[in-house]
C-alpha cells in the first residue's frame, strides 16, 4: 500500500505518517520539554555514574568511566545518525525508530557489560527482545504510540535499578 505523493518540500515521495506538512521531527506539543528532560536525565546519570565509580573503585574511577564511555559512545552516535537519516531521507520509515533505538541501546549495554555487574547482560537481552518485538509488530496503530517506547525503556530501567540495588556484587563480569 503506497501513500499518495505530496509536494517535494514535505516528506519526499510519501505522506508524513503523522499527517502533518511539512515533515518535521520536532512537531508536537511538549517537544522542548522532552528535550530538556532527556538532557537532565543524561546529566543526572553522568553525575551518578561518576559518584558511584569513585566510591566503589576509587583508584580506577577515571579509567573505568572513560572505558565504559568509549564502549557505549559508538551505539549512541549510530542511533543519532540513524535518526537524522530517517527523518531527512526516509520519513516513511520513522515507525521503526523505537525498535531500532532499543536494538542499538542493547548493543551499547552488551558492549559495556565488561564494566557492569553480571546481571546487566539480562538488561541487554531485554532491550534486544523488546526492540525486535517492536520491529516485528510493525507500523499500524502502534507505530507512534508512546507506549512502544515508554514501556520497554521503563521496564529496562527498572531492571537496571533492581540489578544495581539488589545485585549480588559490585564486581564486573
Amino acid at each position: 500500500m503506497r501513500a499518495r505523493a505530496r509536494s517535494s518540500e514535505s516528506c519526499g515521495e510519501y505522506e508524513n505518517p503523522l499527517g502533518e506538512t511539512p515533515c518535521r521531527f520536532d512537531s508536537g506539543p511538549g517537544h522542548h520539554l522532552r528535550v530538556r528532560t532527556a538532557a537532565l536525565s543524561v546529566m543526572i546519570i553522568g553525575i551518578g555514574t561518576v559518584r558511584r565509580t569513585r566510591r566503589v573503585h576509587f583508584g580506577l574511577a577515571r579509567a573505568m568511566i572513560y572505558s565504559a564511555t568509549e564502549q557505549f559512545l559508538p551505539p549512541i552516535v549510530a542511533g543519532l545518525l540513524l535518526t537524522v537519516v530517517l527523518v531527512h531521507y526516509a520519513p516513511q520509515s520513522l515507525w521503526m525508530l523505537p525498535g531500532l533505538w532499543q536494538v542499538i541501546f542493547s548493543l551499547g549495554v552488551f558492549s559495556s557489560c565488561q564494566f557492569l555487574p553480571r546481571p546487566m547482560f539480562a538488561v541487554g537481552v531485554w532491550y534486544l527482545a523488546a526492540g525486535l518485538t517492536c520491529l516485528a509488530l510493525g507500523g499500524g496503530e502502534w507505530a507512534f504510540s508512546p507506549w512502544v517506547m515508554g514501556v520497554p525503556f521503563g521496564v529496562g530501567q527498572l531492571l537496571v535499578a533492581a540489578f544495581l540495588r539488589y545485585g549480588e556484587t559490585d564486581e564486573p563480569a
